[in-house]
């Protein structure tokens, strides 16, 4: 787990790529079928019935929903499609207005054991610690999860405790984004300590939050340092501070 910090910097808000994920393959190397309905604010309302035709089209296996004005109840519709859709592989949900119900639905559906949902994309909405508590349970219970992204949302530490918690009794999970959230110091030597005891997770995403500057505003808006983990060095120095 290594960390690098660069200097502070005014924060600005990344460009999300088209495909923030991958695009799975299936093992015989055949591209799975995305839907793709981007930027075209659909509410909570369209979401609920995308999911709903999706659910009934065990083709469609990646679901990009991203900048479409969706908030819980969008999200909670779309988990309670997830528990009885078993072909859905990719749910991007970025850039909307979800926040800890909206989570805690995806993650009872995450849970549920009839949902193979691989890849969680939740970057840019309004998730906080509560949110991330339940998806953190979930991902002891799910058959599939294996990158879950929580990029720019209202993640502190006791969010990053609760991952903390499960990250070495996780059976799945491999890639964690937590970039541009409010955490600490001591948030980031928790999920170091936790990483070094898990030793599978492979990726934890570029981190801009609070660590190294303990005169911070504790605010999700405000960025003071940068930094990636990857390995035992990064353990060290983070322990270290």
């Amino acid at each position: 787990l290594a960390l690098a910090l660069r200097p502070w910097r005014a924060r600005r808000r990344p460009r999300l790529p088209a495909h923030p994920c991958p695009r799975p393959r299936h093992a015989d190397g055949r591209a799975r079928l995305p839907l793709t309905c981007r930027s075209n604010a659909i509410g909570d309302s369209g979401a609920a019935g995308i999911g709903g035709a999706v659910r009934t089209h065990a083709a469609v296996e990646i679901l990009n929903l991203e900048d479409n004005g969706i908030g819980d109840a969008g999200a909670s519709a779309l988990g309670a499609d997830l528990c009885t859709n078993s072909s859905l592989v990719v749910l991007d949900l970025s850039a909307n207005h979800i926040g800890d119900a909206g989570a805690v639905s995806l993650a009872r559906a995450i849970a549920s054991g009839t949902s193979f949902l691989e890849v969680l994309v939740l970057a840019h909405n309004m998730v906080s610690d509560k949110g991330v508590e339940a998806l953190a349970n979930a991902l002891l219970e799910t058959p599939a999860l294996s990158e879950l992204d929580l990029r720019a949302n209202r993640v502190f530490d006791d969010g990053m405790r609760a991952l903390s918690r499960v990250l070495h009794l996780s059976p799945t999970l491999t890639h964690l984004n937590l970039s541009e959230n409010g955490v600490t110091d001591e948030g980031a030597i928790t999920l170091a300590r936790a990483l070094k005891a898990q030793g599978r997770l492979s990726v934890v995403g570029s981190m801009r939050n609070l660590f190294g500057d303990p005169t911070a505003d504790p605010t999700p808006n405000v960025t003071h340092n940068y930094g990636s983990w990857a390995g035992a060095d990064g353990l060290r120095r983070a322990e270290s501070r």
